[in-house]
């Protein structure tokens, strides 16, 4: 009798996952057993191999420095700013070599200027100091400064302007008839502390 219910397969084959090998192969048929974790077994009567595949896999990203942002003034004759500027700095740096050497580059310099050879850190930041070229570096013009001569009970006897040092210039100034006994700062004047000569 035959069973009607189960249709007849024209190639003879018990299942479709079953690949009959071939009339000179030494191995039997083969399984292949799909699954969902990426790996596909395969099995034959013989021989199992077991192959995985993985696309999961990224490469490594190469590491990025760390690096920030460092304000430089550049600062001209009386302390005026002549120029504000960013260096970038390796995160961590602190050698003072390294900071000024970036901040004195000629690129970073204002137009026209050159470097005194004065660099500060300062806070955060670094100050450097600068002059126009063709200008003495470190010279200053001279300050005019208010002189008072007074005497020992406080009594005002003249007063003048100096320009340059008063130490050096108080005695060109001298009142007829006195002495120089001491020379104070206070403020923004000087106190020339004076007494009859021959006293």
């Amino acid at each position: 009798m035959v069973d009607n219910s189960r249709p007849s397969d024209n190639n003879n084959n018990t299942s479709n996952n079953e690949i009959p090998a071939g009339p000179n192969s030494d191995y039997g048929s083969v399984t292949i057993i799909p699954n969902n974790t990426g790996t596909i077994s395969t099995e034959s009567n013989n021989t199992p191999v077991v192959t995985t595949v993985n696309d999961n896999i990224e490469p490594e990203a190469p590491e990025i420095p760390r690096v920030h942002q460092m304000l430089v003034l550049y600062i001209g004759k009386g302390g005026r700013i002549i120029k504000r500027a960013h260096i970038t700095v390796a995160k961590g740096e602190t050698d003072f070599k390294v900071l000024s050497k970036l901040a004195t580059a000629k690129k970073k310099l204002p137009k026209g200027y050159k470097v005194t050879g004065k660099v500060k850190k300062v806070a955060k930041h670094l100050d450097v100091w600068v002059s126009k070229k063709g200008q003495p570096a470190n010279k200053r013009a001279p300050r005019t400064k208010d002189v008072l001569y007074i005497t020992k009970d406080g009594k005002i006897v003249k007063r003048t302007r100096i320009t340059g040092s008063v130490s050096k210039l108080a005695k060109s100034k001298l009142p007829k008839g006195y002495k120089i006994t001491g020379i104070d700062r206070v403020h923004n004047h000087y106190n020339v502390w004076i007494k009859k000569a021959g006293k």
